[in-house]
């Protein structure tokens, strides 16, 4: 997940110099930092079928870019935490569905 990640990265976001300026206290910094956000989902939330790890993307995502509000450059340390999140997000998708699988083998057992 995080090479495709970096690689839309790589591919959609603007230059670093950009993205170094304190921008909080500008009028359009709330959007710039939601723009980065959807950019950086868009191609992940494309490739997921699972209706609730799309769910759990997004969320995180969200999370990512909440604390990335709270750093001087939010633009810069974005991407990254979205990466950090986003694996997250996959590991308790993948964790839910084998607990998902392992009950219902339990529950076929019960019958």
């Amino acid at each position: 997940m995080s090479e495709h990640l970096n690689e839309y990265v790589r591919r959609t976001v603007r230059p670093l110099e950009c993205m170094t300026t304190d921008i909080r206290e500008e009028p359009h910094a709330a959007t710039a930092v939601g723009e980065l956000k959807n950019q950086l989902l868009a191609g992940l939330i494309e490739t997921e079928s699972d209706k609730n790890v799309r769910l759990g993307l997004k969320r995180a995502a969200q999370e990512a870019a909440s604390l990335a509000w709270t750093f001087p450059y939010p633009l810069l340390v974005l991407p990254e935490l979205m990466n950090e999140k986003l694996a997250e997000a996959h590991q308790r998708a993948l964790r839910q569905q084998d607990v998902g699988r392992r009950s219902q083998d339990f529950l076929t057992l019960a019958e």
